[in-house]
Formats: C-alpha cells, structure tokens, sequence
C-alpha cells in the first residue's frame, strides 16, 4: 500500500502530497484543488466496496461543532434541501423526503428541549 506523505505550506495556501513512488511523484493543489479532488474522491467512493455502512458509528467520533447550516424548500421534489457546511469538506447538500424531515424536525425539538447534564467530577 502507498502512503503519501503530506505537507501544507507555511501561509496555508497550498497542499503538497508526495507519493513515494520511483520517481516520486508530487501534487501541488490549492484550496480550489484540494476542494476538487475531495469531490472526485467522493465520487469514486461512493461506488467502491466495501460500501459506507448505514449504521451510526459508535463510540468516538470527530464531530463539527456549531456548523452554519440552511434549511429550504425544494420547489421540483417537494423535499427539504439540508445544507450544512462542513469545515473539512464545504457544503454538504441533502434532499429530505418529507416523512423524514418530519421525523428529524421531531428528534430535534426533542434533544433541543432537554436539559444538558450537569457537570461531573473526573475525581
């Protein structure tokens, strides 16, 4: 298995990926790169095996705190249009079959409603 090593510049501006081959070959990409390269690896994701499983992950898990998100009606299938922005991978859209947008909206009041739990001592 290849590893490639990786190295953001100094000003944050470009990302080089260097794949240790004979000669090695490197890729040098900015944001707009590395935006475009996400969204092709994506692509070829979704269609590899094995696939994404649809359970929930358990146990530790990198979560983004408090991202920007937008809600809207989506006027041609009638669903909810859920945008959330990703700080990793930009904006993620999805559409919501209504049952389901329904359903979430529901969880949601129900998690917004309950009280946090107190903090607890580590001693």
């Amino acid at each position: 298995m290849i590893k490639p090593e990786w190295e953001l510049s100094e000003d944050g501006k470009t990302l080089r990926v260097t794949l240790p081959t004979q000669p090695p070959i490197a890729l040098e990409l900015d944001a707009g790169g590395v935006d475009q390269f996400l969204v092709r690896l994506g692509t070829f994701r979704n269609v590899m095996m094995p696939e994404i499983p649809n359970g929930v992950p358990t146990g530790i898990v990198k979560s983004v705190p408090d991202p920007h998100w937008h809600v809207e009606h989506d006027a041609f299938t009638g669903r909810a249009g859920l945008h959330i922005r990703d700080t990793r991978y930009g904006w993620l859209h999805y559409l919501i079959p209504a049952p389901e947008a329904r359903h979430l909206s529901a969880l949601l009041a129900g998690i917004a409603n309950r009280s946090p739990l107190p903090p607890t001592s580590m001693n």
